[in-house]
């Protein structure tokens, strides 16, 4: 659910989100790792929720990111459990980073937009009362 969760959160604050399967990871006999490209669209709306601190101080960084695409590499890690034939453990990890650093020049201008971003780094986001009622189709 929490993987789902983030998901939907990066559809919604993004625009032309993609994600795809680069290749598969057999890791022992009950773990596989998918390693996968996800590309979105930064828009006013990612500025607004996800990256709000952005504001007059700061909108020279906020014009660097609108409309930019953001090509991340990541991965996706799942355990399996053969007694109950289940995935029991799902862990998502993007490389937020790179793309930042090669967009925004410098690793203080990434660190100024991810200070108080709704975000990490590892493109996970912050469980907030805002998050949720978006994701809930309240705003």
């Amino acid at each position: 659910r929490r993987l789902h969760f983030q998901e939907r959160l990066l559809s919604l604050y993004h625009d032309d989100v993609h994600v795809q399967l680069q290749r598969l990871e057999q890791i022992g006999d009950d773990s596989l790792r998918a390693v996968t490209t996800t590309s979105v669209t930064i828009t006013k709306n990612t500025l607004r929720f996800v990256y709000p601190h952005l504001d007059s101080e700061h909108s020279a960084l906020a014009a660097k990111l609108l409309n930019q695409r953001l090509v991340m590499r990541g991965t996706v890690h799942f355990d399996w459990d053969n007694t109950s034939g289940r995935v029991v453990r799902v862990k998502s990890k993007v490389d937020v980073l790179t793309p930042m650093l090669r967009l925004l020049g410098s690793l203080e201008n990434v660190s100024t937009v991810f200070e108080m971003a709704m975000m990490t780094l590892e493109g996970r986001f912050s469980a907030t009362e805002g998050a949720n009622d978006n994701y809930n189709g309240r705003h």
